[in-house]
């Protein structure tokens, strides 16, 4: 198994009108109502699964109880769950790939398309996994593992 899936997925909430049909057939005409939804992808993936925001949080919380994923993940995404209906951003995991400054525009970009949304999870991608990155994706994962030692170097030395 990969490092990367040890580390949690990305998260996007959005709103999705839904038909709220006891409305609409009181109404006589559709009615819908607004639902949170959530898209999940695991770093280093392009696939996405959608489900009802919720509902996904509660499974989330009974794997956790089971053991099958930290249970720092449930409180987690249920916090920026919370924060997202507040109107704030969803903060990511670690470091930005997008404001990394190791890296150009271009780059950035590339490593963003190929499903990697920061620093910590490109360097623990698996070869096969950060292969989708094109040319010099190797590089990128060594600088990205070179920087986060540094960083805790730094960090170790305050």
């Amino acid at each position: 198994m990969s490092q990367v899936q040890d580390r949690p997925p990305y998260v996007e909430f959005e709103y999705k009108p839904i038909e709220d049909r006891t409305a609409s057939l009181a109404a006589g005409h559709y009615t819908s109502k607004d639902v949170a939804f959530i898209r999940v992808t695991r770093p280093g993936s392009k696939d996405t699964h959608v489900e009802e925001a919720q509902s996904w949080i509660s499974k989330l919380k009974e794997r956790a109880r089971q053991g099958q994923v930290p249970e720092t993940w449930a409180t987690a995404f249920q916090q920026k769950f919370d924060s997202w209906k507040k109107g704030e951003e969803v903060p990511l995991n670690g470091t930005p790939i997008r404001t990394w400054p190791v890296l150009s525009p271009s780059a950035a970009k590339s490593i963003i398309q190929a499903g990697f949304l920061t620093v910590e999870d490109l360097a623990q991608g698996s070869d096969e996994e950060i292969s989708s990155i094109g040319t010099g994706a190797i590089s990128y994962k060594q600088k990205a593992i070179h920087w986060l030692e540094r960083s805790e170097e730094h960090t170790s030395e305050l």
